[in-house]
């Protein structure tokens, strides 16, 4: 991810959406909630590899119904080459069943776009949930000695 503490720093948001009308709306949403946000639109799934093959970024926003591809498609693609890119739907007609395969394949979260008021939190809670996995996996915690069992009960000595 890019973003750093530095709270200046403008968020790297890559937006797939087909719908201009609906991208301007999402990126309102982002300002009145006190976002300053690089948001780069996509619409295809070409320019959405590229974006994601060269350009740093902190979460990636994403419709679920796209004429060109599907938006799993682009969570499945976004978790192959950028797992730690925080992937968030937002849409207009994701059901409860629809939401929860988007979160069993890896998405962070899901909204829809008539209820944009959760976007702002649901970006941010993404982002470092994010920072704190990547933290976690660069420094997995050990038990004393470097043993994976000390400290761990019924797994010491016998006695």
């Amino acid at each position: 991810m890019s973003h750093d503490a530095n709270p200046q720093k403008p968020l790297v948001i890559l937006h797939v959406e087909d719908n201009p009308a609906d991208a301007e709306l999402i990126r309102e949403w982002l300002v009145l909630g006190g976002l300053s946000a690089e948001i780069t639109r996509v619409e295809t799934r070409e320019a959405f590899l590229a974006c994601l093959e060269r350009r740093p970024l902190d979460c990636i926003l994403c419709d679920y119904t796209l004429p060109e591809f599907h938006g799993l498609t682009a969570l499945e693609l976004a978790r192959a080459r950028r797992p730690e890119v925080p992937f968030i739907f937002v849409s207009g007609i994701l059901g409860d069943d629809l939401a929860a395969e988007a979160l069993q394949h890896g998405a962070a979260d899901y909204l829809l776009k008539d209820r944009l008021a959760r976007l702002v939190p649901a970006v941010l809670r993404a982002i470092k949930e994010a920072k704190i996995k990547s933290l976690v996996s660069e420094h997995p915690p050990t038990g004393q000695g470097g043993n994976p069992n000390d400290g761990v009960a019924g797994r010491g000595k016998e006695s």
